[in-house]
């Protein structure tokens, strides 16, 4: 089980924020916190853009996060 998580997406250019849907935003980022995620469960987040008047090209905000399905392995010390 994951632990303490923080999970922070950059807001795009030419972007307003509409609802931070539960998240903090700071520095251009919005991030969210979660005590704790099992192994292969999902949480999901609804983050609301609005793409500002003028903007131009092609404007993408996707991620997508996963805890670690094992917990990491110890360091392992080379005996030279």
């Amino acid at each position: 089980m994951a632990h303490s998580l923080v999970v922070c997406d950059a807001i795009p250019a030419q972007t307003t924020v509409v609802k931070l849907g539960g998240g903090h935003l700071s520095s251009g980022h919005v991030c969210f916190w979660l005590t704790s995620l099992k192994p292969g469960h999902t949480r999901s987040y609804d983050l609301v853009l609005r793409v500002d008047t003028g903007a131009h090209g092609r404007i993408v905000n996707r991620h997508r996060y996963a805890a670690p399905t094992s917990p990491p392995s110890a360091p392992t010390r080379s005996h030279d």
